[in-house]
């Protein structure tokens, strides 16, 4: 997972180093291991297997994605409150969410899926026709 608690603040992994600690997973609450190698994207891990999904099947495409979408909207000036990964929602966890001034304000909730192969079938279609509307 790409973000965690940090004395009660949320932080990205890139961002932080291991003095930084203790970090504390945003959906079990349980500690955190701040992983910062040279082969993968730096992350937090769980110390122990804990049971918890979060952040489960994040990839590097995944945070690049991300990074460039946030990094687009952030020059924009109708764009405001910019976040990546906000957990104090209830049951939804957006990957990026802000808020849009535009005809009065407007929260925006993005959820990126990146995959290296193309989906098939009925969900390939929905995700079209979503995208269309």
């Amino acid at each position: 997972m790409l973000t965690a608690l940090s004395n009660g603040e949320l932080v990205n992994a890139k961002d932080v180093c291991k003095d930084d600690g203790p970090f504390l997973c945003l959906e079990c609450n349980t500690h955190l291991h701040l992983k910062k190698g040279t082969i993968k994207a730096h992350h937090f891990a769980h110390l122990i297997d804990a049971g918890c999904h979060q952040g489960y099947g994040e990839g590097e495409m995944h945070r690049q994605l991300k990074d460039e979408i946030c990094a687009t909207f952030s020059s924009s000036p109708r764009i405001s409150n910019l976040q990546q990964e906000r957990r104090d929602l209830k049951r939804v966890y957006p990957d990026i969410i802000f808020l849009f001034n535009f005809y009065g304000k407007w929260w925006i909730a993005i959820e990126v899926h990146a995959s290296s192969q193309r989906g098939t079938g009925k969900s390939q279609s929905n995700q079209r026709a979503y995208l269309a509307e």
